[in-house]
C-alpha cells in the first residue's frame, strides 16, 4: 500500500495530511441498529422489567455494556417472529 493509499484509507488528504471527514452510511434516524431496554419496552408497549425478564430468561438476546443492556434490531425482529401467532400468513 502506497503512502497516498494509506492516507486515503485513514481519511487524510494525501498531500497535506489534513483529516478529511468520512461520511457515514446514510440510514434512517428513526430506526437505529441498537435499542436500549427502555426503547424496546416502549416499542412493545410493556414495562422495562418485562424486557429485562426476557433478556435474563434467554428469550431476547442482548449485549451488556457496563451495567446496561443493548438489543440489536435484528435480534428484536427475530424474537418477534418467533413469538408471532400469525405464522407464515404475513
Amino acid at each position: 500500500m502506497t503512502p497516498d493509499e494509506l492516507a486515503a484509507a485513514l481519511g487524510r488528504h494525501p498531500a497535506k495530511g489534513v483529516v478529511v471527514p468520512i461520511r457515514p452510511e446514510r440510514r434512517r434516524r428513526d430506526q437505529p441498529d441498537i435499542y436500549t431496554v427502555r426503547e424496546v419496552a416502549t416499542h412493545l408497549r410493556v414495562g422495562k422489567m418485562t424486557v429485562l425478564r426476557l433478556i435474563h430468561d434467554g428469550h431476547l438476546p442482548a449485549y451488556r455494556i457496563g451495567q446496561q443492556f443493548r438489543i440489536r434490531r435484528d435480534d428484536l425482529a427475530a424474537y418477534l417472529s418467533a413469538v408471532s401467532t400469525l405464522g407464515d400468513q404475513r
